[in-house]
């Protein structure tokens, strides 16, 4: 089974579901959308979204505020173009530019494993949570979190919602979580 058999044609309406059970999590992995690659010649870090970015993310706020129930807590990278992804789905999502934001260096990573070691040490509180960071590293923690290859490469802009097998985030392993939804940019309008 891969990710577009989650993706949003057969996606329910999934926020009567969200944290329904008390030993589960929620987690909302989202990759940055398309930046600016080819005119863009500062530091990677400071690299903005390009012209297709800034179309895609509004879009994606859009269809998950119809779909998802607002995350506790918002965990990004500190690259810009997380930080302009974040701002646009804000205009889509109005209800995320009100929660909690966590920009933490830690996440401007593209290695899987440094991503997994941030997300077991966050406090067992949350039980909803959005993260918005970078490639490969996102795929890879689709795919370990899945518990197999679920997708080759989450697109820029790509978003995949998990429900978690676990009451602690230090409890996050391979295979513990569901893929609930998955929406991909190229499906949206």
């Amino acid at each position: 089974m891969g990710l577009s058999d989650y993706c949003i044609t057969d996606a329910p309406l999934l926020s009567s579901k969200i944290s329904a059970e008390v030993n589960m999590k929620n987690l909302y992995i989202m990759r940055h959308a398309k930046s600016d690659r080819r005119h863009f010649a500062g530091p990677d870090h400071e690299r903005p979204l390009n012209r297709r970015g800034k179309r895609a993310a509004p879009r994606m706020g859009i269809e998950l505020e119809g779909r998802l129930a607002e995350p506790e807590v918002v965990w990004l990278s500190t690259a810009e173009r997380v930080r302009q992804t974040f701002a646009l789905l804000s205009e889509g999502w109005p209800g995320l530019a009100s929660l909690p934001i966590h920009r933490d260096e830690s996440l401007y990573t593209f290695d899987r494993d440094e991503v997994l070691t941030w997300l077991r040490q966050q406090d067992d509180a949350v039980a909803t949570a959005l993260l918005i960071g970078h490639n490969p590293a996102l795929t890879d923690l689709v795919n370990l979190l899945a518990g197999y290859t679920a997708i080759d490469n989450l697109p820029t802009a790509g978003f995949v919602h998990f429900s978690l097998n676990v009451a602690h985030w230090g409890d996050l392993e391979y295979g513990c979580g569901e893929i609930e939804t998955a929406i991909l940019p190229r499906q949206l309008k």
